[in-house]
């Protein structure tokens, strides 16, 4: 993430943040804004299991959960 990118992440956020207080929508931008920026390894936060953000990357990318039963 390298070349200033975290300048177009923080732009990002704050305007949704300005925009809205639900954390639903903030965190989803943000998934979205981290990915978009290359960052791929989701499953190595402390929430990738919480039952908020767990929603939402399902959301996002619907069966990612789905090899965890086998």
């Amino acid at each position: 993430m390298g070349w200033g990118g975290g300048t177009e992440i923080f732009d990002e956020m704050v305007k949704v943040i300005k925009l809205t207080s639900d954390r639903g929508i903030i965190i989803k931008t943000l998934l979205n804004v981290l990915e978009d920026a290359d960052w791929d390894n989701v499953y190595e936060s402390y929430y990738f299991d919480d039952p908020e953000v767990r929603a939402i990357i399902n959301e996002v990318h619907p069966g990612y959960y789905d090899d965890e039963d086998e």
